[in-house]
């Protein structure tokens, strides 16, 4: 079946078996073309087409729901374009990334990867790579919220998509119709009946062309998810009948397909459009037979959703306790999403840090390995050149270049470190600081202002520290305290201190009215014990601090 004249047609032709299977729709089956086409890239030393085989499968595991497999594979692509000079193809990953960020509920992470490949799209200035930044950005903004700016990052996408062809038209009139269905539900809430109107109106006519372009495309995946906004986008339209049809063939193609998220999806609108058209019972019966396979599925988002309707619903129907069972599920399970996502963000931090450092070690022995050539001839002069190159690489491994600080590779590698050798009875504090509404800083005093608040930041917690551990920046404008083995008492006196000195800090003598806090979140960290599992205790605690109103100190310690 395969060309076999040589490595590279072989490869091509992997690549181009698992880009039929996508374009098809048979995401699993590309999945196993993009794994072959990352074994040959690897076993033949091509890192250049093993960035091109990883950013193909991160593609294909998108769809098939696989995300956190989906977020590593893009973040090693983007690290080998990196080292390969692939600027375009880094861009690629990291917009991939971003999705599957969000699809975890990583909304920070998602924007930050954004952030960098919307700078090198508009850099080198390509309309594809522009097009795909606007177009994750405005699903961002949509994850979290803001569906006005949303629409306006993928209204900037939209005239980029012609002459990009098919699919990524098909991609942005669906966002925008997804986008018009999240804004016009919102409006209602709020009862603006001028903006649902609008929303809904120009979402249909969006959500009509999509389903054009699938069925063109004769896509069925795509063409049941059409379906499924068009479907919500009728029913607040005010047209029952056909908002059931258009989700009932949605959830249909689901079936006969296999899309069992799809189907979900529709099961799940169905009863939404119920409840849109006052019809209680009817959406009670459909949002109780749809959690089971939800739950069964990890569907957590819409199982958290199904309960907090439930419990309007039941509430509305005169049924106290049962709609007090369904409110008591959803803030158990709303608990359990925040714990899980910071269960993600540790793990994606430990495995993008332990990647990084890998490519790092592999290049600084590649730097050694040429050094000790030069050394044999004698050849002074590149030597010393070489030498600087590697000391230049053993820094960057280990320090973040705009604070000074030790960087998240290095606070990680350190803290496995510590915990290891931590004595039985002993136990280390570990503190996560977040600098409280950072991006107002970048948004109204600018970029340069943000970078000046982080240094100082920066050196305010090196001093409170005094000398008792070390500070990290994770990214951001997150930071790390690791202590040395002491009593978390004492780290948490350390940790109140360092908030106070933050927030009596002079900040308004770097821009005029500036004022800063500091969320911090503790927890402690016995002998052995895994790094990703302390992380997200202290993830834990932060959010509660944040939650809880900022500028405090919270601990979630070991029982």
């Amino acid at each position: 079946m395969f060309a076999a004249d040589n490595k590279s047609a072989i490869f091509e032709d992997f690549v181009a078996a698992s880009e039929a299977s996508r374009l098809k729709g048979d995401y699993h089956e590309g999945v196993q073309w993009a794994r072959r086409a990352i074994d040959h890239a690897r076993l033949n030393g091509e890192a250049g087409q093993e960035a091109e085989a990883l950013r193909l499968l991160a593609n294909q595991l998108l769809r098939t729901g696989d995300m956190e497999e989906a977020a590593e594979a893009c973040g090693r692509a983007a690290a080998l374009d990196e080292a390969t000079g692939n600027e375009a193809g880094r861009a690629q990953a990291l917009t991939l990334q971003a999705l599957a960020y969000l699809n975890l509920g990583l909304q920070e992470e998602a924007l930050q990867v954004l952030a960098v490949s919307l700078e090198i799209a508009q850099r080198l200035r390509d309309p594809n790579l522009l097009f795909w930044a606007y177009n994750r950005i405005g699903g961002a903004h949509d994850n979290m919220g803001n569906h006005l700016e949303s629409r306006a990052f993928m209204q900037r996408a939209l005239p980029l998509a012609t002459g990009l062809g098919a699919e990524a038209k098909f991609c942005i009139l669906n966002n925008l119709a997804a986008n018009g269905v999240d804004l016009a539900g919102d409006a209602l809430e709020k009862g603006d009946a001028a903006l649902a109107a609008e929303a809904v109106a120009t979402g249909l006519g969006h959500a009509r062309d999509a389903i054009e372009l699938a069925r063109a495309a004769d896509h069925p995946y795509r063409e049941a998810i059409g379906l499924g906004n068009y479907g919500m986008l009728l029913a607040f339209s005010g047209d029952e009948q056909a908002a059931s049809q258009a989700t009932t063939r949605s959830h249909a193609i689901a079936s006969q397909k296999g899309y069992v998220s799809l189907q979900l999806d529709a099961s799940f609108n169905l009863a939404r459009i119920a409840m849109h058209f006052d019809q209680p019972e009817t959406a009670i019966t459909r949002f109780e037979a749809v959690l089971p396979p939800l739950i069964e599925h990890d569907e957590k988002p819409m199982v958290l959703r199904a309960h907090r309707l439930l419990s309007d619903l039941y509430q509305r129907v005169g049924r106290t306790p049962e709609a007090f069972d369904h409110y008591k599920r959803y803030h158990a399970i709303e608990s359990a999403i925040r714990s899980s996502v910071a269960d993600t963000r540790a793990r994606m931090v430990t495995g993008m840090a332990e990647l990084s450092a890998a490519l790092l070690d592999v290049e600084r022995a590649k730097l050694e390995t040429r050094l000790h050539q030069l050394r044999l001839a004698e050849l002074e002069t590149e030597r010393r050149d070489l030498l600087t190159r590697t000391q230049d690489l053993d820094r960057q491994a280990h320090e973040d270049d705009l604070t000074g600080l030790k960087n998240r590779r290095y606070a990680l590698s350190a803290l496995g470190e510590r915990l290891a050798d931590c004595p039985p009875d002993a136990a280390i504090p570990v503190a996560i600081v977040d600098a409280d509404h950072f991006k107002k800083v970048n948004d109204g005093y600018g970029h340069s202002t943000g970078d000046a608040v982080l240094r100082r930041l920066a050196a305010l917690l090196s001093s409170g520290m005094e000398g008792h551990g070390f500070v990290a920046r994770l990214g951001g404008e997150e930071f790390l305290l690791v202590f040395d083995a002491r009593a978390v008492v004492a780290a948490l006196a350390d940790c109140q201190r360092i908030r106070m000195l933050v927030e009596a800090e002079p900040w308004s003598n770097l821009a005029p009215e500036l004022a800063m806090t500091v969320s911090i979140g503790i927890t402690s960290a016995g002998r052995g014990e895994d790094v990703a599992k302390v992380l997200s205790r202290a993830d834990a605690a932060l959010y509660r601090s944040k939650s809880g109103g900022r500028n405090r100190v919270t601990a979630n310690l070991l029982d």
